[in-house]
């Protein structure tokens, strides 16, 4: 199978998968007769993603179905905690005894013109010190990314980035702090940002372990 990444620490293991044109996904991914009802109703590539993650799943849990919690977070049915995140050709899911989020976004220039929607005062003053364009880009792109995976790990699911969802500096190269903070509670994450090709996949954990090692397949 095409996994060309393997993202793995004490508590955690990341998947990612990149879609090759032979392939040929539906024949490979064991659907239900309602998974493959909604498979259908898809766009063709977002078809793509779907069948993609369902073959990450069986990949690890070959009889495993996704469940949803009331607060929306999935579990598989063994009761293993997941996070899955797609943008073409990249499939990604995440799988853990705890709430983890992860997220898969395409670096591009439209991070620019949606920067006041959700960087904070506060990321500002870092994103200041960013004199490359291009690695402004990417930073810009890795800190939505974070906020995307704060919103699946946490299970209030605040809807607004600025006002709800702090990052410290990003490294793309070690682990850096976020937090979650309502007018009475203040939760704390501790993130990773990884390059994947022209993307950027980042996890976002409450007790991330420092010791990560990467696997290329």
């Amino acid at each position: 199978m095409p996994v060309i990444k393997k993202l793995s620490a004490a508590g955690f293991e990341i998947l990612v998968w990149e879609h090759r044109d032979a392939e040929d996904l539906a024949c490979m991914a064991q659907l239900t007769s309602d998974e493959e009802l909604h498979a259908t109703t898809l766009p063709p590539r977002r078809r793509l993603e779907y069948l993609m993650v369902r073959c990450l799943l069986q990949s690890r849990f070959p009889e495993a179905k996704i469940l949803y919690q009331p607060n929306g977070q999935p579990v598989i049915s063994s009761g293993v905690h997941i996070s899955i995140s797609h943008s073409y050709p990249l499939a990604a899911v995440a799988f853990t005894n705890d709430a983890i989020g992860i997220d898969l976004e395409r670096v591009a220039p439209r991070i620019i013109r949606l920067k006041d929607k959700f960087v904070t005062e506060f990321e500002l003053d870092w994103l200041a010190k960013i004199i490359d364009p291009k690695v402004e880009m990417e930073v810009l792109t890795a800190l939505w990314s974070t906020k995307e995976s704060l919103y699946k790990a946490d299970a209030q699911k605040l809807y607004s980035f600025r006002d709800h969802y702090f990052v410290d500096e990003i490294s793309l190269s070690d682990i850096f702090r976020a937090s979650v903070r309502t007018s009475d509670a203040v939760s704390n994450y501790q993130c990773r940002a990884f390059r994947l090709q022209q993307h950027i996949l980042t996890v976002a954990q409450k007790l991330l372990p420092a010791g990560i090692t990467t696997s290329d397949y």
